[in-house]
């Protein structure tokens, strides 16, 4: 897997923009953001694809709800996006 390079909006108060750099199982946001993720794949039963994401020791579930769209939740709030891991970093953006 080649490295990705995605420029995302946090969607907290601040409404700033952040740049993230997706490794093979790593990732790094340009606000310090920094953690690794995994995908547990239901392929073979039909179901779709789970995202785990750890930002800074705290794990988020990513769900994959239609066709690449992604959606997660904790402590009251929600966050979506195309990728996994942005939608994890939305949402940590708004809960560390």
């Amino acid at each position: 897997m080649p490295i990705t390079k995605i420029t995302y909006n946090a969607e907290d108060y601040t409404g700033e923009s952040h740049k993230l750099v997706i490794k093979p199982r790593s990732f790094k946001s340009s606000n310090g953001l920094a953690g690794k993720y995994k995908t547990i794949s239901f392929e073979d039963i039909g179901e779709r694809d789970i995202h785990k994401v750890e930002i800074e020791g705290c794990e988020i579930t990513v769900f994959e709800l239609d066709a690449g769209f992604f959606y997660c939740e904790d402590m009251g709030i929600s966050r979506s996006s195309w990728n996994p891991i942005v939608a994890a970093l939305k949402l940590a953006h708004n809960i560390i």
